[in-house]
């Protein structure tokens, strides 16, 4: 018996947040944050945002956060680098949180355009076949 995978096709792929360029990425970020703003203390986006903030920023004390931000080179790529490298897991998890909250929204159609498709591009087993 063998099985059958349905591989994403590439264009599916290459609308996934780890293929965006800089500043799409630093864009979506930056959409997100105004949102949050906009919205206030207390709404559900931001209570879910909070709550991946120790997986986002790690649980340990670290003394590159309490550093002053240095000049971190052109923007956006000086800028997606260092929030690239100090934090990896920020844009995956906001982007899930935004994911749930406001892909129907038009402001943020430019990101979720064909992400139902790709849910964080899974392999999906189909049938087995004899």
């Amino acid at each position: 018996m063998s099985l059958i995978f349905c591989w994403p096709k590439a264009s599916e792929v290459l609308i996934h947040p780890k293929f965006w360029d800089s500043d799409k990425r630093l864009s979506f970020l930056r959409d997100a944050s105004d949102r949050v703003e906009r919205k206030g203390r207390g709404s559900a986006i931001l209570q879910a945002l909070q709550s991946i903030a120790p997986l986002v920023l790690g649980t340990k004390p670290s003394s590159k956060r309490d550093k002053k931000m240095e000049i971190v080179g052109p923007i956006p790529e000086g800028f997606d680098g260092y929030f690239r490298s100090w934090f990896p897991k920020l844009l995956m998890e906001v982007y899930k949180v935004l994911h749930k909250y406001c892909r129907g929204e038009e402001a943020f159609s430019k990101y979720f355009k064909g992400s139902e498709v790709h849910e964080i591009a899974k392999l999906t087993v189909l049938r087995p076949t004899n």
